[in-house]
């Protein structure tokens, strides 16, 4: 097992200690992280967020530029541990050995064990053993045993955005939190399986020497030591999402983070044209600004797009970074000007000279007061709200009357628009998102632009959201998508064959998505209308697997059996109903598909099978999970037979046509 000892560069004398006290043993000096003379800002922009709401339970103070450093060098040896798969014995460079270090594996067993600590509930501990007790709130993180899976619990938090002593976290996490209120709100939802098993030695190992022997390199604070009074001001975060079903991303990944955004757009009939094909958008600006009028001028809205934006941090530290800037409007920035690229040149590059220039209309923050006064032209409902913003943005920068800026160093917010492939990095370790250009791990993420840029989104969405919690759409993990290998499949009628695609719980799953989302409907001008439900409309993120999975596996079969046939992209996936009573069958067609394809969800139903009649081909003995695949233009027509009892449910992909 490994010795870590955490030693400033400078604090030759503690080296020096400490070398003697370990004299008869092998161990690895880690070199302190230096935090002192680093003003907060510093701090944030080389990754460590301390809390600044922070009060010390016993002391009344707030945090320290040390205890910050301090944290940062016990946070990198956590790290270290996970990264060796080994477990160590960590220690601050100011003990003092009292016996000999006979220790032995029976501490594998415990995620954390204080080889020496101050107990400030003594009358309520319990004994483990002769050896061992159980700490309540144990004080002071000189001197401990960690375990792979005790570091990979602390780092798993995301401390990192808001960081306290680092005793007092240890603390929390082995789930003592009576007398601390401003406790991190990612650990207080903390699952019993997520804190730390701890114990400790009833006779110590170590003691820490008082202050007076060695000094201290933590006790000066960025307050001076004086209680906290004052606090962050009030943000009110807002959204507009008139389908509110369509805001899972926000809203989910809001949950972590203990955000509960504003719908301006609950209730309302969207007025605001067509985004998908042209710019429009002014409906949401005129939401906000009834809303501002009910706001106290002095406090700071933040207004985020509804469908496309994802929390990647918490909200104390989204504040602090917010009011770093200084500024009376903070924008996303984006590096072109949309859809007017024509004007991306007047707007200035800032002094850090990054491609991100130009405001984004989908994310933003500012006091009331100076949105109340960017917001006063007024906008029709329909009207462009990005080309809007961009003309008043240039305006009030040119005339100084309101103090405005870009993100340009994605430090807040990140619009994916225009983003290159290897720019946006997923950190395993710290479950941030990272632009590799700029350097900065940015707290919110807006999923605009292209497709390019919608599959990078959507990749974060799968590393971030969905890591440690559940799906919030299907409440569970995505499907498990059968990979295809050559020849794993059965050619079942004339240029007709099935393979495996998912299993049975799978099928449940989907079903029971869709009958969740409900509004099953036709799609707009199909000739054999259907009761269906886009998959892209209630799960995008599992359509864009489903699109990934055809480029990756279906295109493969089709190659092998229809060579020299182009890939097969997915075009549309939906889930498609039938039931006596309702639409109970479809008429004989063709489908709009280069290649078509049909799972089976569900058997509990009498009659419905699909038919080929120029193949002579029925799918009634075909196992639910499976799926079956054919030419879907021209010689394949068929029909769905009527259903005379139960619900039949059928998931439907269509590819794209020759020259789409």
């Amino acid at each position: 097992m490994q010795i870590f000892v955490i030693n400033l560069d400078h604090r030759t004398d503690r080296l020096k200690h400490i070398q003697e006290q370990l004299k008869d043993y092998d161990w690895i000096r880690s070199s302190a992280y230096n935090a002192l003379n680093k003003s907060f800002d510093e701090l944030c922009l080389e990754g460590w967020f301390g809390d600044r709401e922070w009060i010390d339970p016993l002391l009344n103070t707030s945090i320290t530029p040390g205890e910050i450093g301090c944290f940062a060098s016990h946070y990198t040896l956590w790290q270290r541990i996970v990264a060796n798969n080994e477990p160590a014995l960590i220690l601050e460079d100011d003990v003092e050995l009292l016996r000999n270090l006979d220790i032995d594996d029976s501490l594998s067993k415990y995620d954390i064990v204080y080889l020496g600590y101050r107990e400030l509930r003594p009358n309520d501990v319990t004994y483990i053993n002769d050896e061992l007790i159980k700490p309540v709130y144990p004080y002071l993180a000189s001197s401990y045993y960690l375990s792979v899976e005790g570091a990979r619990k602390l780092i798993s938090t995301g401390i990192r955005s808001r960081i306290i002593p680092a005793d007092e976290y240890l603390s929390i996490m082995i789930g003592f939190n009576e007398d601390i209120p401003q406790l991190v709100s990612s650990i207080q939802r903390l699952k019993d399986e997520d804190k730390l098993n701890a114990a400790a030695f009833k006779e110590p190992y170590f003691k820490q020497l008082p202050r007076k022997i060695l000094g201290s390199d933590t006790m000066n604070s960025f307050y001076d030591q004086k209680p906290r009074t004052s606090k962050l001001p009030v943000f009110h975060w807002v959204t507009v999402a008139t389908n509110q079903k369509n805001a899972d991303i926000l809203y989910d990944s809001a949950i972590r983070f203990n955000v509960n955004p504003i719908n301006l757009g609950a209730g309302e009939e969207w007025r605001g044209g067509d985004m998908k094909r042209l710019p429009g958008g002014g409906h949401k600006i005129n939401l906000l600004k009834q809303y501002l009028s009910k706001v106290t001028d002095d406090e700071y809205v933040i207004f985020m797009d509804g469908y496309d934006t994802l929390f990647n941090g918490d909200i104390n530290d989204i504040k602090q970074r917010v009011l770093t800037f200084d500024v009376d409007i903070l924008f996303a920035a984006e590096k072109q000007c949309w859809p007017a690229s024509e004007l991306t040149d007047k707007f200035p590059i800032l002094e850090f000279g990054t491609e991100y220039r130009c405001p984004n209309d989908g994310l933003f923050v500012g006091k009331c007061s100076a949105l109340k006064k960017f917001f006063s032209e007024s906008i029709s409902d329909d009207a462009d709200a990005h080309l809007y913003i961009a003309k008043n943005y240039l305006k009030y920068i040119n005339n100084g009357d309101l103090k405005l800026t870009v993100d340009s160093e994605n430090f807040v917010f990140q619009c994916m628009s225009d983003v290159d492939t290897d720019e946006i990095q997923y950190l395993d370790d710290t479950s941030e998102v990272r632009n590799a250009k700029t350097r900065c791990r940015p707290r919110i993420i807006h999923g605009n632009g292209g497709i390019q840029s919608k599959e990078i989104f959507f990749d974060i969405i799968r590393k971030n959201i969905f890591k440690n919690i559940d799906c919030p759409t299907c409440g569970t993990s995505h499907l498990d998508m059968k990979s295809y290998t050559e020849g794993s499949y059965q050619k079942v009628g004339n240029d007709i064959y099935m393979m495996d695609f998912i299993g049975p719980n799978d099928c449940l799953k989907l079903i029971q998505q869709a009958e969740d989302y409900g509004n099953w409907e036709s799609l707009y001008g199909d000739n054999v209308p259907g009761k269906e439900i886009r998959i892209e409309k209630f799960n995008p993120i599992m359509f864009n697997e489903m699109k990934k999975y055809f480029e990756r596996h279906i295109s493969k079969f089709v190659n092998e059996v229809w060579w020299p046939t182009p890939k097969a992209e997915l075009r549309d996936a939906f889930i498609i109903k039938f039931e006596p009573g309702g639409q109970d069958s479809l008429p004989c067609h063709n489908d709009s598909s280069l290649v078509s394809g049909i799972v089976k969800l569900n058997n509990e139903y009498e009659g419905g099978e699909t038919y080929w009649p120029r193949q002579h081909f029925s799918n009634m003995h075909q196992p639910v999970g499976s799926i079956v695949l054919w030419p879907g233009q021209l010689t394949h027509g068929h029909e769905g037979k009527k259903v005379t009892k139960g619900t039949k449910y059928n998931l439907v992909f269509w590819t794209k046509r020759f020259g789409e």
